[in-house]
């Protein structure tokens, strides 16, 4: 080490070039990092999606979710269940522990659905995936004044370019529903050509597909036999045949109906229900309550023939009356429903009634639940009388009301509830552990007390500097009082420290006092300047992003600013007034030990034993820095 430091100091050159390289170094790797606005959130939401063309929010709940939630019971890892039964599709939403990798719960959790025996017939495969941990770099919106249709082809182009830029990696869409091809026949055309929707949707899926002949192969070449007539396009659907007549000439699409691209319905909330229920000739004529209403649903939702795959999008392609001739329940009750025995009209078959439908059911943890939610006006504005209003006054009306009801609270509440479990389960060990290594440091539990007791008057500081700026105190609040423990901690040490070592120099406890606290003065107050100094930008930002760590940045400057205040006025008098403490202790104790022996009459004291146990002892020789510098092994 000599010989390096010697050659730096005969060649400075060789230090100025190892200097360059490093700040070279160090001007790479910062631009070249990764930058995003929050920190990478760990991976902990498994999502399960199922699609089941036409089916209800009842029937989802009943058909999908329910086996579903039964299937993930006894899975290890799982935190709360979450699911949604909306019309056609059935979401479940697992959050896990975090105890357990997600890769393994993902796992277990596929292999389960995966074992559950039986779905609805049309319902679709379960997709399983993990919810992957994004930031989003940018929003882009598109308008202008075209049809939906053409502003999606737009958007497929700029999202190409985007992907082909080799910067964006993940592009999602939103603002439009799903595409499909509605092929679209009246009951009328069905009645005079005496088709059904089925059968339209037959021919559709046996016509419109690519299939593979086998080969041709020779010696001199190789020929593959295809038939390709898939086809997403409108105009070339409408020409397949449906069937041939007897005459010769052919039954197309385009002679009974009509082809169209188009976006999906998109049900309006809150929709009312037609219920129907069965009436005896129904029953005489064979039909079942699946049976008939399968035949409404192909006329009404419509009779997938297809799923075709178009670019990045999958179309759906469906068979229906068209939107005209499903407007009104006079349209449903005259509608024909087909039988061995002839056609008649549904009013005959059935019966209805109209009601308010669920637009969703919801679960949590396997129980029927309705979610109330609500956001406050401001972030400001303080969550904490809102929560007590709800929970003395709201909630045991309600209990009263109906007794069978359980209540959780979610949102801020559940997050909060959390949090202060995990600081009691890891900070109080870890302040613990953090004031035994000071006592052990200055070897006495005393001193190590009245640094600690500076942490509450740091954070008194903390929470009026909430007050000066206006802004409440919140649980972000209480993780910058929690890191302000320690930066407090440390300049009391430093204060102390320094105290202990002019004692064993010699110096009067109130001189090590006052001396201490010049020594200590320039570095304690610079530490606070430049600390609080620099986190008032943070305090003054108004961005979205910085409303996350204006809190922290509040607790940690003015806890650091008020703090050190109490350190350098309050700090030396807790000294001193732990030393008059020790002083009066020492002395009570060695008047009662000088009664003790006084009280043995068969041992002779020394007077100056009695001198020295009977007065009040010295500052100095109290301190316990004193005791141990003394303190020697023969």
């Amino acid at each position: 080490m000599k010989r390096a430091i010697s050659l730096f100091i005969k060649y400075p050159f060789y230090a100025n070039i190892i200097l360059v390289i490093i700040l070279g170094v160090g001007l790479f790797s910062f631009s070249s990092m990764n930058r995003s606005f929050f920190p990478d959130i760990t991976e902990k939401f498994i999502n399960i999606s199922v699609f089941y063309p036409g089916a209800s929010p009842k029937e989802m709940e009943e058909g999908i979710t329910v086996r579903i939630e039964e299937a993930l019971r006894g899975i290890a890892g799982i935190k709360e269940i979450n699911s949604t039964s909306y019309e056609n599709f059935s979401s479940v939403q697992i959050e896990i522990t975090g105890e357990y990798d997600i890769d393994e719960t993902l796992m277990e959790v596929k292999n389960a659905v995966d074992g559950i025996p039986s779905f609805p017939v049309d319902a679709e495969k379960p997709i399983v995936n993990k919810q992957r941990s994004i930031s989003r770099a940018m929003f882009m919106a598109l308008t202008g004044d075209v049809d939906l249709l053409t502003l999606k082809q737009y958007a497929n182009e700029i999202e190409y370019d985007l992907y082909n830029s080799g910067i964006m990696s993940q592009i999602s869409f939103s603002g439009f529903p799903d595409l499909e091809i509605s092929v679209e026949i009246s009951e009328e055309n069905l009645r005079r050509y005496q088709l059904t929707l089925d059968e339209v949707a037959r021919a559709i899926a046996q016509n419109n597909l690519d299939i593979s002949g086998g080969q041709i192969r020779s010696d001199e070449e190789e020929l593959l036999i295809r038939s390709r007539y898939r086809t997403v396009k409108p105009e070339e659907i409408e020409q397949i045949i449906i069937r041939g007549n007897p005459d010769g000439s052919y039954l197309r699409i385009s002679d009974v109906g009509s082809v169209a691209m188009q976006f999906a319905d998109v049900n309006p909330r809150g929709m009312r229900e037609v219920q129907l229920r069965l009436k005896p000739l129904a029953y005489f004529l064979g039909f079942t309550q699946a049976s008939l209403t399968s035949q409404v649903r192909q006329g009404f939702f419509g009779a997938q023939a297809q799923r075709l795959q178009h670019q990045k999008d999958e179309l759906r392609v469906w068979v229906r009356y068209p939107k005209s001739d499903r407007i009104n329940i006079g349209q449903l009750e005259s509608m024909r429903i087909n039988t061995p025995a002839g056609s008649y009209p549904l009013s005959e078959l059935a019966t209805y009634t109209i009601k308010r439908g669920p637009v969703n059911i919801k679960h949590y943890n396997g129980s029927q639940e309705i979610r109330v939610d609500a956001n406050v006006v401001s972030y400001e504005t303080p969550i904490v009388p809102i929560q007590e209003k709800i929970e003395t006054e709201i909630v045991p009306r309600l209990l009263e009301r109906y007794p069978g009801i359980d209540v959780a609270y979610l949102g801020q509440k559940k997050d909060s509830d959390e949090t202060m479990a995990q600081i009691k389960k890891y900070f109080f060990p870890a302040f613990l552990l953090m004031f035994l290594i000071i006592i052990l440091h200055f070897k006495s539990l005393s001193q190590g007390a009245i640094i600690v007791a500076m942490i509450p008057l740091a954070w008194l500081g903390a929470v009026w500097g909430h007050g000066v700026e206006g802004v409440p105190v919140s649980l972000l609040s209480i993780w910058g009082m929690l890191a302000l423990s320690g930066v407090i901690i440390n300049d009391a040490v430093v204060f102390l420290s320094k105290y202990n070592s002019l004692l064993v120099e010699g110096k009067k406890v109130k001189d090590a006092v006052f001396e201490a606290g010049q020594a200590r003065f320039r570095a304690i107050v610079l530490t606070t300047i430049t600390t609080s100094v620099g986190l008032y930008p943070i305090i003054l930002e108004k961005s979205f992003q910085a409303q996350f760590l204006i809190p922290m940045a509040i607790a940690l400057a003015y806890g650091v600013f008020v703090g050190t205040g109490f350190i350098l006025i309050f700090f030396p008098v807790l000294i001193m007034v732990l030393n008059d403490a020790k002083r009066y202790a020492a002395y009570v104790y060695n008047r009662i030990n000088l009664w003790i022996m006084q009280g043995n009459h068969h041992q002779e004291i020394a007077p100056e034993t009695i001198k020295n146990l009977s007065s009040m002892p010295s500052r100095e020789s109290v301190e316990i820095a004193i005791i141990h510098s003394k303190r020697t092994i023969d």
